[in-house]
């Protein structure tokens, strides 16, 4: 009897200006950004975010640090997250854009 040729492929992160990466290859920062991102966007990020999060950091991700890629941080702006220079999402400071010159 043959056996069936499945191979799991690796989740990938396909960045604003194309780059495909793995997202066990991921930088802390920009993996916690993809969390964040995805969190706020679609109310939670993908279950293999999750996984590298919880491996990496315990289920205690990074603050938010967006970089100002196009529309990010209008984005953020018009959903009113943005106070100051912290981002609040639920009622709870998840980051900030202290670091962007804006």
């Amino acid at each position: 009897m043959l056996e069936p040729d499945i191979k799991e492929t690796e989740a990938t992160w396909t960045t604003q200006d194309g780059r495909v990466i793995p997202i066990s290859k991921l930088e802390d920062q920009h993996l916690c950004n993809c969390y964040w991102f995805s969190k706020i966007l679609w109310g939670e990020p993908h279950h293999k975010i999750i996984a590298e999060v919880t491996k990496r950091f315990k289920d205690k991700p990074l603050p938010f640090k967006p970089l100002p890629v196009r529309g990010e941080i209008e984005w953020l702006k018009s959903d009113g997250l943005i106070h100051g220079t912290d981002i609040v999402w639920k009622g709870e400071v998840i980051g900030s854009i202290k670091h962007l010159d804006l």
